[in-house]
């Protein structure tokens, strides 16, 4: 069985939304050239990455368009809920509970509502 795991990805939706509202990361990796000198290079020229990962378009919604959020679980007695609460660049909050079943589906969400935020500002 394969147990390597897989990082979450945003969805083609998710990627359309972040490139109008401006995002770019670029990276850059060490590796080694053909003749064995250390270099940086640009990671899309290093390793095949169709879309930015959930956590990075988070990360970058926080460095460059100063939004934060936070997702936290609650058990009801039930079953454990999550919700997730974001920080604007105003200082608003705004708390929003979920019916995920899992992190990655919350994350997910909370990317959702960071993008409409952003969108609600103007890009």
């Amino acid at each position: 069985m394969n147990t390597e795991k897989r990082l979450q990805v945003v969805s083609f939706e998710q990627a359309k939304r972040l490139k109008a509202a401006g995002f770019y990361w670029e990276y850059f990796d060490s590796v080694y050239s053909d003749d064995g000198e250390l270099v940086s290079v640009p990671f899309a020229d290093v390793y095949e990455t169709p879309a930015p990962t959930v956590a990075l378009a988070l990360k970058w919604a926080r460095d460059v368009k100063q939004i934060f959020g936070v997702i936290c679980l609650y058990d009801n007695g039930d079953r454990l809920l999550f919700w997730f609460a974001l920080k604007d660049a105003k200082g608003e909050n705004t708390e929003v509970p979920l019916d995920a079943p899992t992190y990655e589906q919350a994350e997910s969400a909370m990317l959702d509502a960071v993008l409409d935020e952003i969108e609600k500002e103007g890009g």
